[in-house]
């Protein structure tokens, strides 16, 4: 496979390391840049849940965060509960 003879590659020099067993959670809604808070609340939402990465694209629609995938569901459990309920 491609990415693991690159990450052969570049690993040594770069110190790449892929992890194998995360999950990708993406927050979307409208205006999510702009919105005051919005960092906040996502955090404390996941407080207790490792967060590997976060990432807000430039759409203003999406944040997204790499947890691990045992606790995926209860990231996206609390996130509902934080921002919808």
């Amino acid at each position: 496979m491609l990415l693991n003879r690159l990450v052969g590659l570049f690993s040594h020099d770069m110190g790449i390391d892929l992890g194998t067993a995360n999950t990708l959670v993406c927050l979307v809604g409208q205006n999510l840049k702009h919105t005051p808070g919005i960092a906040a609340r996502i955090f404390r939402a996941v407080e207790k849940i490792n967060v590997l990465m976060i990432s807000q694209g430039a759409s203003q629609r999406n944040v997204s965060l790499v947890v691990e995938e045992r606790d995926a569901e209860e990231a996206v459990r609390l996130l509902h509960r934080e921002l919808f309920e």
